[in-house]
């Protein structure tokens, strides 16, 4: 299963994020303090996804790890739903895209740039919007499943 959320492997700002942050998962997923997170002996993570309720009614520590971060893509098996990393951290830490990518960025490299969109930027007005459809697509839960 690959999952592929808004703007991964697209080409934009948000997209190489993406990927970066796939390629090195140690460095950002276990900032993200994920209920019950578990790195396993291939180099992925499980966790619960506690922005959703669980089926059973269970505490979030005592729900299963049906979220499952590889380099392969990110998924939450207990709805099918699929991520970026951006949407992860969205999801995760309840932040818009634009925050998302720079808490993702300070996460990896310890700064914001260079995803940082700056005012005299003449195309940012097109990269805001960008961010704009990926919230939206976001919270109409638009991440599809390769």
């Amino acid at each position: 299963v690959r999952a592929q959320g808004a703007h991964e492997g697209d080409g934009s700002l948000y997209g190489e994020l993406n990927k970066e942050a796939l390629e090195d998962l140690d460095k950002w997923v276990p900032e993200l303090d994920l209920c019950r997170c578990e790195q396993r002996r291939n180099g992925t993570y499980k966790a619960v996804a506690t922005w959703r309720a669980g089926g059973t009614g269970r505490a979030p520590d005592q729900r299963k790890q049906n979220l499952s971060i590889s380099q392969a893509g990110i998924v939450d098996f207990g709805t099918g739903e699929g991520f970026s990393p951006i949407d992860l951290v969205m999801r995760a830490k309840g932040l818009s895209a634009s925050d998302a990518a720079d808490w993702l960025c300070v996460a990896m490299w310890g700064k914001s740039e260079p995803f940082k969109f700056p005012e005299e930027t003449p195309d940012v007005g097109a990269r805001r919007n960008d961010s704009d459809r990926i919230d939206t697509a976001i919270n109409k839960g638009a991440a599809a499943i390769w």
